[in-house]
C-alpha cells in the first residue's frame, strides 16, 4: 500500500518536496525525514508521495499506484473483481512483470458490473508469461472496461478461451483509450482479439480509440457448426471504433463452418470503423468468404478512411471484402517487397510520424510503430570534439560524450544509461562492423597512443528499461597520432 509520510519513488529515489534524491543519500534523507515526521518537527513540510508523483504526470488522476510484480496485478484484480472500478485511479507499472507462474490468470474486471474506468499505464514495460485456459467468455489480462485509457505496454503469452476474448481486454462498453499497446499473445478461441475481444459502446456512449497499436500473435478460431466467431488482429469487434496508426502481423485463421464468423486483419465482426494509416502483413483465412485485410466487409469501412494498406501476396484475401470484389480507395493492396520497403513507411506517414523502417529485423521487415524500436533513445547533448592530435607513446587528452534519458514521463525516462566506445578506420560509425574498444564502458575515454596514424572513435549510448534497449551513437572523433620520430 502506498505510504504518505517519508517514501520513494520507483526508481528508489526520495522526495523532499519538489527534490529528488538518489540511492543511498535517499535512503539516509527518507528515515531522517521520517523521524523529524514523527518528532513533529517537519510539522509544515509536505513529502510526496508516488501517487502525486504521478497524478503530476496525469493531472486528471486522483490517485497512482506503482505496480512492480504479480503480486501487485493479483492484489488490482482482487479489488476490482470485489467492486472498486478504480475511476479515476491512475496504475502505472515499475517494472517487467512475468505471469507465468500463475496457470490461468482471472482477468481484472471479471465481471460488467466490476468493469475497471481507471487508467493503466505500461510506461514502456511488458507483462510476459500471461497464459488464460478458460472455456468461459470474456477473458484476458482484463475482462471488462469502461471509460478507461490503457497505454504504453507490451504483452506477451498464451490464451485457449472461448467467447469474446481480447489479450488486453475482452469487452469495452465505450469511452476507453488504447495507445501505444503491442501484443505478442497467440489465441485459440471462440472469438476475440490480439487486443480487445468486443467493442460495445451504448447509444450514447463515446466509440473507443485506438492509436499507435499492434498485433504480432497468432488467432485460431476452432468450434463446432453454427457457433458465432467474430475476430481481429487488434479488435474483434470494432462498432464503430477508430483505428489510427494501427496494424497486424499475426496469422488469422477461423476453422468454423458458421455463416456469422468473420475475420480481418484489423477489426472482424459487427459495426462501420474508420481506419486511418493501417496495415494488414498477416494471413487471413476462413471457412466462408467473410473475410478481410483490414475489415471483414466494405460496409465496415466508414466514409472518412484514409491510406490503408495490405500485402496482398500473404493476406490471401482483399482489403475489406467478403465476395473478394474491389478494393475501397482506402485501402490499398502492395506486394511483399513493396510492404517492406521504406516507400510504405513514408506513404503510412503522410499524416505523422509514427512509423520507421524495420532495420533491426525486429518485425520480419514490415514497418513498425516508432515507439515500438526507437522511443526511449538517450539524447547526446555533448559530442567527442572532432578532432584530436596526440603524440605516438604519449598520454591522449580525453574525449568524452555528455547524453541524458528521455524527459521525466515519457517513455523510458526510468531507465538507466551505459558506454561503450568504438574504434574504426573511416569518419563512418557503424557499431556491427566497427572494433569494439575493451573495457572502455564509461562516458570519456582516452584514446591510445601505441600506433602513429589516423583512428576514428565514438560512443554508443544505450538507455535500458524494461526489456528494452534504446540506443544512440555519437559523431566519431578524429584522433591523429604523430610518430615519436
Amino acid at each position: 500500500m502506498p505510504l504518505h509520510c517519508a517514501t520513494t519513488d520507483k526508481a528508489g529515489d526520495f522526495m523532499l518536496g519538489r527534490v529528488h534524491l538518489r540511492g543511498f543519500s535517499a535512503c539516509l534523507c527518507a528515515i531522517f525525514a521520517a523521524s523529524l515526521c514523527c518528532f513533529g518537527i517537519l510539522g509544515g513540510l509536505t513529502l510526496v508521495s508516488p501517487e502525486v508523483a504521478c497524478a503530476d504526470e496525469a493531472a486528471d488522476a486522483t490517485d497512482c499506484i506503482f505496480i512492480s510484480d504479480a503480486n501487485d496485478l493479483l492484489a488490482l484484480a482482487g479489488e476490482v473483481n470485489s467492486g472498486d472500478s478504480k475511476e479515476g485511479k491512475y496504475y502505472k507499472l515499475a517494472a517487467d512483470i512475468d505471469l507465468s507462474g500463475i496457470e490461468s490468470w482471472n482477468a481484472i474486471g471479471d465481471t460488467k458490473a466490476c468493469a475497471f474506468r481507471g487508467t493503466f499505464d505500461g510506461d514502456g514495460y511488458s507483462i510476459t508469461g500471461l497464459t488464460v485456459k478458460s472455456n468461459t467468455a470474456k477473458n484476458g489480462l482484463f475482462g471488462y472496461a469502461k471509460n478507461a485509457t490503457f497505454k504504453n505496454l507490451t504483452l506477451k503469452g498464451s490464451m485457449q478461451v472461448g467467447a469474446g476474448n481480447g489479450a488486453l481486454v475482452a469487452m469495452t462498453y465505450g469511452g476507453c483509450e488504447f495507445t501505444n499497446i503491442a501484443s505478442y499473445v497467440d489465441i485459440v478461441c471462440l472469438s476475440g482479439a490480439g487486443m480487445v475481444g468486443e467493442c460495445n459502446p451504448g447509444s450514447n456512449d463515446p466509440v473507443d480509440v485506438f492509436t499507435n497499436c499492434a498485433n504480432h500473435g497468432d488467432i485460431r478460431v476452432v468450434g463446432g457448426e453454427g457457433l458465432f466467431g467474430n475476430v481481429g488482429g487488434v479488435c474483434g469487434m470494432g462498432c464503430g471504433a477508430v483505428f489510427k496508426n494501427c496494424y497486424n502481423t499475426g496469422d488469422i485463421s477461423v476453422n468454423i463452418a458458421s455463416q456469422e464468423a468473420r475475420a480481418a486483419g484489423i477489426a472482424g465482426g459487427y459495426g462501420a470503423c474508420t481506419f486511418t494509416n493501417c496495415y494488414n502483413a498477416g494471413k487471413i483465412s476462413g471457412t466462408n468468404e467473410q473475410i478481410g485485410a483490414i475489415s471483414w466487409k466494405d460496409a465496415n469501412v466508414k466514409d472518412g478512411s484514409s491510406n490503408n494498406y495490405y500485402d496482398s501476396e500473404k493476406s490471401g484475401c482483399k482489403g475489406s471484402s467478403k465476395d473478394n470484389d474491389a478494393d475501397l480507395s482506402s485501402i490499398t493492396a502492395k506486394t511483399t517487397v513493396e510492404m517492406k520497403s521504406s516507400d510504405l513507411v513514408d506513404a503510412l506517414n503522410a499524416s505523422g510520424a509514427e512509423y520507421v523502417v524495420d532495420d533491426k529485423d525486429a518485425n520480419g521487415s514490415y514497418p513498425m510503430l516508432r515507439w515500438e524500436l526507437e522511443t526511449g533513445a538517450p539524447a547526446i547533448s555533448a559530442n567527442p570534439v572532432a578532432d584530436l592530435r596526440a603524440k605516438q607513446g604519449l598520454p591522449a587528452s580525453a574525449i568524452s560524450v555528455q547524453a541524458s534519458l528521455p524527459e521525466e514521463g515519457a517513455f523510458g525516462s526510468s531507465g538507466s544509461l551505459s558506454y561503450q566506445w568504438y574504434a574504426s578506420a573511416t569518419a563512418t560509425c557503424n557499431p556491427a562492423a566497427d572494433t569494439l574498444v575493451e573495457g572502455e564502458t564509461s562516458a570519456s575515454f582516452v584514446p591510445p597512443t601505441t600506433t602513429a596514424g589516423v583512428a576514428y572513435y565514438y560512443c554508443v549510448v544505450t538507455n535500458s528499461f524494461g526489456a528494452k534497449t534504446v540506443t544512440a551513437v555519437s559523431s566519431p572523433c578524429r584522433v591523429f597520432v604523430a610518430s615519436d620520430i
